[in-house]
């Protein structure tokens, strides 16, 4: 193996100071004369010029033992960095346990500078407790700097996974062994480079299609997907609308832009962390694919508390509303040769009709009875019945508001209310308004905010009056 020259300079340096360093440190250790009360120092040339010459050999020692272990493997690097310290450990606390026994001058001197006695432990462990820190400090100092290249090689790797690498070159750092990894990233970063406009394309429409997407229509890649090619599955619908109101005064459209772009920015992580993937952007809203109603219930939850929470940050007034489906739907790529784009075929005009009816009632989370079908038994969750909605082929499909986004104590109070306003409900629906119009004040009752029951119980009182 060659010898750098830089590491030769400093093996030289090292030899040449080691022995003024060697004989000049007695006179340095002259300088410390033990006294009753500790230490006393008596300041002397020649032990100055000792304590100068040992700290220069001492760093020189430091940097060709850090280039030492740089010639190293990971395992060995560790070892050989961590055993020194270890046993320099193991001395120190060996002395601090058993220098009562010394009579010694030297000793005698330590004792009493660290208040160290026979009949007192405490200052005896309190000084193995500072040594243990200082050691276990050491140790994960060491155990950074020799494991930083792995760090780097984590980041590297997963951006080039990603596909996110605009550099030429990588340097990792560290021993001979990640020199080898650091020239296989740089290849396989060359590699990819090279690869013709065609692969890059396709990556590109990867990075457009859903690798979910691609799942639903069974292929293993974009290169299976043929144009016109559709899949028809069974799934669950989610139009999330979004509208800005602040201080009852218009917002112009480049606001409203930058309003859209930044509550995107939430709901999007969301419904792809729940598995679900973003068929349409709808203006200010958005339309949804989940493949487990649960999944898309989760969403819709998560979604209406952090639209909450961030237009309290931002002092707006945000109208939220989800409206959920589940259906048959088909899944395929339509366009030609040269344009194309996944699409999904659905009932979008049936979920549009239910968000209607979501902000006519006032409410954020509303869900359809074909997905309230299909939970699983374990999913548990507060709702309650707020009416029906006719599909095109005029079947009546039950409507239900979830209650899980209110808070606690008003959540609490509407379950115990929920039959009342069920009851209600259902006697508006049969055109009973005077029964509807007492269920619905029982609930007003108590909950006097609660706007469902305030929308039934005008639209009772309008019946009533019409007559």
């Amino acid at each position: 193996m060659n010898m750098k020259l830089s590491t030769k300079i400093f093996i030289g340096l090292f030899v040449a100071t080691l022995v003024p360093a060697i004989w000049l440190g007695q006179y340095f250790i002259a300088m410390i004369v033990p006294t009753e009360n500790g230490f006393t120092f008596n300041i002397t040339a020649l032990g100055i010029t000792g304590i100068v010459f040992m700290i220069i050999n001492q760093i020189f020692g430091g940097i060709l033992f850090f280039r030492f272990l740089k010639t190293l493997t990971l395992p060995k690097a560790i070892f050989c960095s961590v055993v020194p310290l270890t046993v320099i450990y193991g001395v120190l606390i060996f002395l601090i346990a058993d220098i009562t026994r010394y009579d010694n001058p030297t000793a005698k001197s330590v004792r009493a500078l660290l208040n160290l006695d026979k009949g007192n432990s405490y200052n005896t462990i309190l000084w193995a407790v500072l040594l243990s820190v200082v050691y276990i400090s050491a140790l994960f100092l060491i155990f950074i700097l020799l494991c930083k290249p792995v760090s780097r090689m984590e980041k590297i790797v997963n951006r080039l996974s990603d596909g996110r690498v605009k550099e030429s070159h990588f340097k990792l750092g560290g021993g001979n062994q990640f020199k080898e990894l650091e020239h296989s990233l740089n290849k396989i970063n060359f590699n990819f480079n090279s690869k013709d406009s065609a692969v890059r394309g396709n990556k590109e429409l990867k990075r457009l299609i859903p690798k979910e997407y691609i799942r639903l229509l069974g292929k293993d890649g974009l290169n299976e997907i043929e144009l016109g090619g559709q899949v028809k599955k069974h799934a669950t619908m989610m139009f999330c609308d979004l509208k800005i109101l602040k201080d009852h005064e218009s917002v112009n459209l480049e606001d409203n832009f930058k309003f859209v772009s930044s509550y995107m920015n939430i709901v999007s992580p969301i419904i792809k962390r729940y598995g679900g993937f973003i068929d349409k952007y709808l203006g200010d809203g958005v339309l949804a694919v989940f493949m487990r109603p649960e999944n898309a219930l989760d969403a819709s939850h998560q979604i209406v508390k952090a639209i909450e929470i961030k237009s309290k940050s931002n002092n707006l007034n945000v109208d939220s509303s989800i409206s959920l489906h589940t259906s048959d739907v088909i899944f395929g790529l339509l366009g030609d040769q040269e344009n194309s784009s996944p699409s999904v075929i659905s009932d979008n005009k049936f979920v549009q009709k239910e968000n209607n009816i979501n902000k006519l009632l006032g409410s954020k989370l509303i869900f359809t009875k074909n997905l309230l079908s299909e939970l699983p038994t374990r999913y548990k969750f507060f709702y309650r019945y707020v009416g029906n909605l006719s599909d095109d082929n005029g079947e009546h499909i039950g409507i239900f508001e979830s209650l899980e986004y209110y808070s606690k104590e008003k959540r609490e109070k509407l379950a115990s209310l929920k039959s009342n306003f069920e009851e209600g409900v259902r006697a508006y629906n049969e055109k009973e308004y005077s029964k509807s119009k007492e269920y619905l004040s029982e609930v007003l009752r108590y909950v006097c905010d609660d706007k469902p029951s305030y929308v039934y119980y005008n639209k009772t009182s309008e019946k009533l009056n019409n007559g």
